[in-house]
């Protein structure tokens, strides 16, 4: 950030974005700017898909870890061992990595912990939060209990992705994120606007965004122009950042024989693929990455 601040010279705005852990690692630098005074600050932050909080079970991680080491238990140090087919992400996720992102939610929370005591938040650069109601990664609620609920700073947003309402979906699901929605809109002051984009209706896949800015407690709709894709019944940790036109993760296959992971069409009898059903059913693009980028842009005043 110094070097960027020194190329850039005094007067041009910095911006962070960042994604899962580096949204954290950009809440964090921020925290740190606060209070030193060497420390160049952005102007703005965009997180995607934000690691503020992570399962419980990553409290454990350390001690996983560790039992790793004694011998004929070396895979304890590994949540998943997968085949690495993708080129730009691992399959596999070492236990250590899940402690070192845990590690870095406790710092975060302890640094507000004593800035808000202190008064000192106010300065927190403005910050728009974009997550996916489901996402088997972070925690969404985490997003608003330990971050823009306790900063003390004005201009902050969420953008908040709801899952496909459509009536047909609703008796096969697992997870319904509707009652931590509802949560987060019964708090009668919110000191952040919150957007939900959503279903118009559970007859319709077309969607509409319901706003509410800090000082209401009324929804304002607006028709977003867009549909749910047949097939996608919700985002995903990992789809937030793509495009649908992306050649590896995108909608479509780019050039025949190329690789392409975005929509694998893959069906047979179980066991025959190295990759897990669960790798083949993620979605690995936005749907709503026009809505998206418009918000980001829209934010940064570009």
């Amino acid at each position: 950030m110094r070097h960027l601040r020194k190329t850039l010279g005094p007067d041009k705005p910095i911006y962070i974005m960042g994604y899962s852990t580096g949204a954290a690692l950009a809440v964090d630098y921020s925290l740190d700017a606060l209070g030193e005074e060497e420390l160049p600050r952005a102007e703005a932050l965009v997180l995607i898909s934000p690691a503020i909080g992570v399962s419980p079970a990553a409290t454990f991680a350390k001690w996983q870890s560790r039992l790793s080491w004694v011998l004929g238990m070396e895979k304890v140090a590994w949540t998943d061992l997968l085949p690495e087919y993708d080129p730009y992400k691992y399959g596999s996720f070492a236990v250590n990595a899940g402690d070192l992102i845990h590690q870095l939610t406790l710092a975060i929370g302890a640094k507000l912990d004593a800035l808000t005591t202190r008064g000192g938040t106010g300065d927190f650069p403005r910050t728009l939060a974009i997550a996916s109601s489901v996402d088997a990664t972070v925690s969404m609620g985490a997003v608003v209990d330990q971050f823009l609920a306790r900063v003390g700073n004005e201009g902050n947003e969420f953008v908040l992705f709801d899952i496909d309402r459509l009536r047909e979906l609703q008796p096969i699901l697992a997870k319904d994120p509707q009652p931590e929605i509802q949560a987060i809109l019964g708090t009668k002051i919110l000191p952040f606007t919150i957007t939900i984009v959503t279903n118009k209706g559970p007859e319709t896949r077309e969607v509409v965004t319901k706003v509410r800015v800090p000082g209401s407690q009324s929804l304002s709709v607006t028709d977003l122009h867009e549909s749910w894709p047949r097939g996608v019944h919700s985002l995903a940790h990992v789809s937030l950042p793509f495009s649908p036109a992306d050649p590896l993760y995108g909608a479509t296959q780019s050039s025949p024989g190329a690789l392409h992971l975005g929509d694998l069409d893959a069906r047979g009898e179980k066991g025959v693929l190295s990759i897990p059903a669960g790798g083949i059913l993620r979605l690995r693009y936005n749907p709503f990455f026009r809505y998206t980028k418009q918000r980001i842009m829209t934010f940064l005043g570009q």
